[in-house]
């Protein structure tokens, strides 16, 4: 991202997109593979959830540093992961394979992966100048988190 952005030689815009696109598929596809053959569990869910995290704080970080989004995005996208983890990892032993269910969280990750998406195609579009609408983007995305994480301090884990 960083070398695309500032115009490295051979780092074409539409490549990172096409990156980003393969990446997103994938963990589209683990998920409902996972579940197709039956063998979804607490632990391979976590992971999965940190692997998207890890994903989408570090893009974030990097579209951050280039002054694409403030830097308050990728750290509430961390705040908001260490609570669903910490809640999971308090939550009763009988959850079974599943994690505690959280849809306003779920929806907050796949906003996550979209705005990492906006950002690549924002670079790709206009990798000149950082596209306007893609601050305003990040700051959408975390006052949606501030809100999905003040709203999981006052929920019981269960």
């Amino acid at each position: 991202m960083v070398e695309t952005y500032r115009g490295a030689a051979g780092s074409p815009g539409a490549v990172l997109f096409a990156l980003y696109v393969v990446t997103a598929a994938s963990d589209l596809a683990d998920g409902y593979l996972a579940r197709r053959s039956g063998a979804p569990s607490a632990r391979w869910a976590r992971l999965d959830a940190l692997a998207d995290v890890l994903f989408n704080t570090t893009a974030l970080l990097a579209a951050a540093w280039l002054g694409l989004v403030g830097y308050w995005v990728p750290l509430g996208i961390a705040a908001l992961a260490a609570q669903f983890l910490y809640r999971n990892s308090t939550a009763q032993a009988d959850t079974g394979p599943q994690l505690l269910e959280d849809l306003p969280g779920k929806a907050a990750g796949v906003i996550y992966y979209l705005l990492v998406g906006a950002v690549s195609l924002g670079i790709w579009l206009d990798g000149d100048r950082a596209p306007v609408w893609l601050d305003w983007a990040g700051n959408a995305v975390f006052v949606y988190t501030a809100l999905v994480f003040a709203r999981n301090l006052r929920r019981p884990t269960r």
